[in-house]
């Protein structure tokens, strides 16, 4: 039987970093390809926008600091991947403080970003 050479599996910084890069690539091209729009609906179904949904929750800190970074329209994706929405109807609508209020949660459940 002929030798199969195995690929070594990624460490564990390796795996880290190469879900940073990817985040970073995909919500590059999400904002790209959004431009100025405010239709939610276009913001939410942009492929590269569902792709990082699909990358689960190692994906949750690198939203969180994107978030805390710049604020912007990142609640639907942490919706989809955690479950939760510490989002308030008082708050619904208000950028900043719907941010903030991500970042607490993301505080309180132990996220590191």
């Amino acid at each position: 039987m002929p030798d199969i050479p195995l690929k070594e599996a990624p460490k564990p910084a390796d795996a880290a970093a190469s879900i940073a890069e990817k985040f970073n690539r995909l919500a590059g091209q999400w904002k790209a390809n959004r431009g100025p729009t405010s239709s939610l609906t276009k913001i939410a179904n942009d492929p590269a926008y569902l792709e990082i949904i699909l990358m689960g929750d190692p994906v949750v800190p690198h939203i969180l600091a994107s978030l805390e970074a710049e604020p912007d329209l990142w609640f639907a994706a942490l919706r989809r991947i955690t479950g939760e929405n510490p989002i308030t109807s008082d708050i619904q609508g208000d950028l900043h403080a719907m941010t903030q209020a991500w970042l607490k949660w993301g505080r309180a459940n132990n996220v590191r970003w």
